[in-house]
């Protein structure tokens, strides 16, 4: 009772002040500000408050550092509100920030579309900028790209414009809608788009196939500017300026509706988990009803008369990629396609996805994203996202020097858009799967349809083998119709030509043909034969690893996984790893491969998934880094050190990682993973299986006359009980074994050996070996048997 009476008495202060400004259409200043959080000032009273939190750094229950005017800050330090000024004028600090010389932004541009670019105020685009770009496009391109059509008008009666993209006059195609500037301040969200909107034209223009196809089989259509408005508004008031919302006059001495927090339905727009602001002065003020301004009509409207499939909406910033529901905690019926498409379309520039409370922390009412997906009335079903381009420290306006960084990362995800919006065959995984055969190994390769539709025609797989001591099998595949999110995994024959060193790594070209289309991938294959020291084993974790709090769960796939936090979030201020009792001993070989498992959902910018090793039984670690890691975030006080590699923000799909051990060859090593946390904002954690390292010896080398003696060494049962027996049998089906002498040996996971055995073996096309395990410890072993100068290595277990 006492904050909502609060709550009214500073509303009634803030419009008076609101009102005394010396005029009423003068821009705020805004700051970026620390809002502390207690018990009697939660998240919820920010969003009361209008607080914008989809670019904040959210420590729930603790703080808030984010933007707000000067009539917020007045309002929330009238109310006793803790804040702490971080930058006092935040368009002055942006002013400032990109006052470069005029040669670095040519450079910075050298490698950009020929057609392309930068903008005049500060390398963003002015309004007219932005539309002169699509004019530029129409003469480009004019059988390509349409003139300019208004879909509406804005509250100051601006048209608001849309333009097609595609060589089909027919709307049948998959249809594909972008957007840019719902936000008047986020000019890179514009950049963004124009910059791969040349890049498209200009490749289908060189002939790239496929610019071709999807200019050909995709209707692509634009809103560039849903906010001209609030835009020119920022323009006239100079670089840096920070108005977010439209310029509705709402009639109470205060300006402009969040275009963002006004769509519908009625439900979402009023959803009781909050999300927006009520408040006409706030940031992020919903507007009297969903719908209720020109802008947001327009758009629906439009959206009602078409068929799009998929919608992008670029925002800046945050580095994520946001997709329903936004309004409530809850997956939609389309979870599987909304992950599927994020693993893949984000590799390149790293973005967390997820639902809004995945990825900024809280749930937001009246979004794009909600309406667009949902099915209300008789619209269509739309796959919408929201792309936030650029981190915390480029901000709304980042230095011209990332610009193009920023344009760039984003290419491969907007191509993925326009593909998935029919099929999209895309390649997750390729690994070689290990067999006795050295000289005939087998490759793994695993596609999946992240796409929406299956597909109606074949679509066909072609590896070519771009190394000379590598010959392919068979070559050419026809792949399953997958339906979307669904995946096939192919095992394919390959050959061993000539001289190659165990470990070797040969690459090839991986070509997926759909619709005529070829799109080639390079992928890496690791061959001959490694020592495969497995460090999972539901048997044998305790025995492995001192687990902290860390424990074993049942994976929902099959199996068992390990988690840090086996039973709901993370804690707060925890550094909690799970570690080997015992040092590895990496032995000089050709490579030496550290590979696992793992998904994660992590607090992004401060908390860290890891994985570590140390060379001193644990005195210091070394950060280890695989394809998926990002670099620290630089944010202060968080867990992401500087220098520092990690997992953050959400992945919730299982992905295969590696990294190479060859700097520690000859050493000692521990091995650890572990989950970094700060104060609060707990989150699910981090999951990993399947953790091995493989041993590439460089006594495995293999030549063309060792293929003819087919040799194949089977250890059972594994795991073995202790005092039972292991047997090891060589066979060698087309010749008889000579009588030789053998040496049989037994290591730990030390490098100690165990048990030993030298003996003569009998002639035929099979050598049993036993080996009693009476007095050998429980534990992961390596069996060694040199025999007739060749050695033949497998992992085996034993169990109480």
């Amino acid at each position: 009772m006492k904050f909502t009476l609060l709550l009214i008495f500073s509303f009634l202060i803030i419009n008076v002040t609101y009102c005394q400004r010396v005029n009423a259409d003068e821009m705020p200043v805004y700051y970026s500000v620390r809002v502390s959080l207690t018990p009697s000032f939660t998240i919820k009273d920010a969003e009361e408050y209008g607080i914008e939190l989809e670019h904040a750094l959210i420590k729930d229950n603790f703080w808030i550092e984010t933007v707000v005017s000067d009539i917020s800050l007045n309002r929330l330090r009238s109310d006793g509100v803790s804040v702490t000024i971080l930058i006092e004028d935040l368009s002055t600090f942006y002013k400032a920030r990109n006052s470069h010389s005029f040669s670095k932004q040519i450079a910075t541009v050298q490698n950009s579309p020929q057609n392309f670019s930068l903008g005049s105020n500060g390398g963003y685009f002015t309004l007219d900028e932005i539309y002169s770009n699509f004019e530029k496009m129409r003469t480009f391109a004019p059988a390509t790209v349409t003139e300019a059509f208004s879909i509406g008008s804005s509250f100051e009666k601006r048209p608001l414009y849309v333009y097609r993209f595609g060589n089909t006059e027919s709307d049948s195609k998959p249809q594909i809608l972008f957007t840019s500037l719902h936000h008047a301040r986020e000019p890179g969200s514009a950049s963004t788009l124009i910059y791969f909107l040349w890049k498209l034209l200009e490749d289908a223009a060189s002939g790239n196939a496929e610019a071709t196809y999807l200019l050909d089989n995709r209707v692509i259509y634009v809103i560039p500017v849903l906010n001209p408005d609030g835009y020119l508004y920022n323009e006239r008031n100079g670089f840096g300026s920070l108005w977010r919302k439209n310029r509705r006059n709402n009639n109470d001495g205060t300006f402009g509706v969040d275009l963002n927090r006004n769509y519908g339905p009625i439900q979402y727009w009023n959803s009781p988990e909050g999300g927006s602001s009520d408040k006409a002065f706030e940031d992020t003020y919903r507007g009297t009803a969903p719908f209720s301004e020109p802008e947001t009509q327009a758009i629906r409207n439009f959206v009602l008369e078409q068929n799009f499939n998929i919608c992008v909406n670029y925002h800046t910033f945050s580095n994520v990629l946001i997709y329903p529901f936004g309004y409530s905690n809850k997956e939609t019926s389309d979870s599987n396609f909304f992950r599927a498409f994020s693993a893949d379309a984000l590799k390149i520039n790293k973005y967390s996805a997820g639902r809004d409370v995945q990825t900024v922390g809280y749930t937001t009412r009246g979004v794009s994203d909600d309406w667009m997906y949902s099915l209300e009335g008789t619209k269509p079903r739309t796959y919408s996202f929201t792309a936030e381009v650029g981190t915390r420290l480029d901000g709304f306006y980042a230095p011209f020097e990332r610009i193009i960084p920023q344009c760039e990362e984003n290419l491969y995800f907007n191509l993925q858009a326009l593909w998935s919006a029919d099929v999209n065959y895309r390649i997750t995984d390729a690994t070689t799967i290990i067999t006795n055969e050295i000289l005939r190994p087998k490759l793994s390769i695993t596609i999946q349809n992240t796409g929406l539709t299956t597909p109606d025609s074949a679509i066909t797989l072609v590896l070519n083998s771009l190394d000379p001591r590598l010959r392919i099998t068979k070559s050419v595949f026809i792949l399953n119709a997958l339906e979307s999110a669904q995946s096939t995994t192919k095992s394919i024959d390959a050959e061993i030509i000539g001289q190659y060193p165990n470990g070797d790594v040969s690459l090839v070209e991986a070509i997926i043909t759909q619709n005529g289309v070829a799109r080639r991938d390079t992928l890496t294959f690791q061959f001959n034969k490694p020592i495969t020291l497995s460090l999972f084993d539901n048997t044998l974790t305790d025995t492995l690893w001192s687990m902290g709090t860390w424990g074993i769960v049942p994976n929902p796939d099959g199996g068992f996984m390990l988690t840090d936090s086996p039973n709901g979030n993370y804690e707060d201020s925890t550094s909690n790893f799970i570690q080997l009792k015992t040092p590895i001993d990496v032995i000089q070989s050709n490579n030496v491969t550290l590979e696992f498992w793992t998904k994660w959902t992590l607090e992004s910018n401060f908390d860290y998934g890891v994985v570590q090793v140390s060379v001193n039984d644990g005195r210091t670690w070394e950060y280890l880094q695989t394809s998926r890691m990002k670099n620290a975030s630089g944010v202060k006080g968080s867990m992401q050190e500087e220098n520092s590699v990690g997992f953050d923000g959400n992945f919730p799909t299982w992905v295969r990682q590696e990294c190479t051990l060859d700097q520690y060859r000859g050493k000692k090593i521990l091995l650890r993973f572990g989950v970094l946390a700060d104060p609060k904002s707990n989150f699910d954690g981090m999951y990993v299986r399947d953790i091995s390292i493989k041993t590439y010896d460089d006594t495995m080398g293999t030549t063309p006359a060792e293929l003819l003696q087919d040799i194949t060494l089977e250890v059972f049962p594994t795991p073995t009980e202790q005092g039972k027996f292991i047997y090891a049998v060589l066979t060698k089906p087309l010749v008889q074994f000579p009588e030789k002498y053998y040496h049989l040996s037994l290591y730990n996971t030390l490098g100690e050996r165990c048990f030993e055995r030298t003996g003569m073996t009998n002639s035929g096309n099979e050598i049993v070996f036993s080996i009693p395990t009476i007095t050998v410890a429980s534990g992961v072993y390596h069996l060694i048997i040199e025999y007739d100068g060749k050695l033949y290595t497998s992992p085996c277990q034993i169990h109480k």
